[in-house]
């Protein structure tokens, strides 16, 4: 049940969410109401007096430092989108409500950055893959999204987060981090500082491969888990690639590689019993036909090579910066209980595992998809 905004305070120097709202072109009163799981920003649903449903957040700038940005990215992006999508009535992108200012966003009195989206209604998003279906449709919005941003104009969008999937610095950090030992845990991990620096230097050649251009740069989502995809809950086609803070200069290696670290496990990356966590080849193959009949037109003969080793790729990074994260008293992620951060560097490096035991049907998956 929806509440009235103007009994909601966030404690900003006694500015409520409706004096924020009043700021941008919705008309109130209005109803809010908490919604979605995000671990970044505050999310509310809005709906206004006409029942037009709005996206409210507050952003974390302490993890987006440039907002404004990040901001100008998404905006050149969606309307981009917006106007590609017009002869696609089933797809959608949703689209920023500037100010009364004609601002992306506003700044309130205490520092805080607030924006507001349309919202896409009706859309159902899965944290775990249920069946190949969704697996396949999250590939093809995630490979349509990187074709139709091929053609933007205009200059290279911001780097919202520079180097977020920068292999050399997360193993820089890792080393920093195990080296202070300021949690007093570096003991505890002997097989996992192991297991990093086992596959290290595999893993860092192909980051050198982006990291000089010979693997190209492209506009890129670099936030590709399967939950940011919504899917129609009849057809279970794709609707709507969400979720745009990330979206900036990169590898098509990043996207796919991340989308399937958790597209084709079969469960969460938090969780702790590692015999629930398998590699399931078939949710990769159906995302790799997804992902590969939108983009293979474009993508390089050295794109596709790499796609099978990026799901790897990705996955390390991840591994690796949970690990540092725990090394360093917990700084970054959430945790619900002091050895979280360590379930999850442990869930990423068994995925890993299971990864190279089945590299060479990895490999010829994409062979044949080709």
């Amino acid at each position: 049940m929806g509440r009235s905004l103007g009994n909601i305070d966030h404690g900003l120097n006694g500015e409520t969410i409706e004096r924020v709202l009043s700021h941008f072109h919705i008309d109130g009163p209005c109803r809010v109401q908490p919604f979605g799981a995000g671990h970044v920003h505050d999310t509310f649903r809005v709906d206004d007096v006409r029942g037009t449903s709005f996206l409210l957040q507050r952003v974390n700038h302490a993890v987006f430092a440039d907002v404004e940005g990040m901001m100008r990215n998404i905006y050149r992006v969606t309307q981009h989108l917006a106007a590609a999508l017009s002869d696609h009535p089933s797809l959608m992108t949703f689209q920023l409500v500037l100010t009364r200012q004609k601002r992306l966003f506003y700044q309130d009195a205490a520092g805080n950055y607030w924006r507001v989206f349309t919202f896409i209604d009706g859309g159902v998003a899965h944290d775990i893959t249920p069946s190949a279906a969704p697996a396949r449709e999250a590939g093809r919005a995630f490979g349509q999204f990187q074709a139709l941003l091929l053609d933007l104009p205009g200059e290279p969008l911001v780097e919202t987060i520079p180097k977020f999937h920068h292999l050399a610095n997360r193993l820089t950090y890792f080393e920093q981090a195990l080296a202070a030992d300021s949690a007093l845990r570096a003991s505890a991990v002997s097989a996992e500082v192991a297991f990093v620096r086992q596959r290290a230097p595999e893993l860092l050649r192909l980051h050198q491969l982006i990291d000089s251009g010979q693997i190209p740069s492209r506009i890129t989502h670099n936030d590709t888990k399967l939950n940011n995809v919504l899917l129609d809950p009849l057809t279970h086609r794709a609707r709507a690639v969400v979720d745009l803070d990330t979206v900036m200069p990169g590898s098509v290696l990043h996207d796919f590689g991340d989308a399937i670290r958790t597209v084709a496990s079969t469960a969460a990356e938090d969780e702790p019993d590692l015999s629930q966590v398998q590699f399931y080849l078939p949710y990769y193959e159906a995302f790799a036909e997804g992902y590969l009949g939108e983009t293979s037109a474009f993508l390089t003969p050295e794109e596709v090579a790499y796609l099978p080793l990026s799901a790897r790729y990705m996955t390390f990074i991840m591994g690796v910066r949970m690990l540092t994260d725990y090394l360093a008293g917990d700084t970054y992620y959430k945790t619900a209980y002091p050895t979280h951060n360590l379930d999850r560097a442990r869930n990423q490096f068994w995925l890993i595992e299971q990864m190279e035991q089945q590299d060479e049907a990895m490999r010829k998956v994409v062979q044949t998809l080709r």
